[in-house]
């Protein structure tokens, strides 16, 4: 069976990689084996980046991430 790469986009991370934002219903998928799941790292804030939150909403979705997904959950950018 082919697998279904879904992507999160990175600003539902805080900075140390964990989800920022409570139950995103990860649960859910990681019930189906065919069903694979990652985040947008390059887009999550890093330790100590103070102007990360200021430049939130000028987040982009890129070719190279659209190129590996078979879908994606969108938080912010655009």
């Amino acid at each position: 069976m082919l697998t279904f790469n879904v992507f999160y986009t990175g600003d539902y991370l805080d900075e140390t990689g964990k989800i920022a934002y409570g139950d995103i219903g990860l649960d859910l998928l990681e019930k189906v084996p065919y069903i694979k799941h990652s985040f947008l790292v390059d887009q999550k804030p890093s330790l100590g980046q103070e102007d990360y939150w200021g430049g939130l909403y000028s987040l982009q979705i890129k070719p190279e991430h659209i190129a590996k997904a078979n879908g994606l959950v969108i938080f912010r950018p655009w």
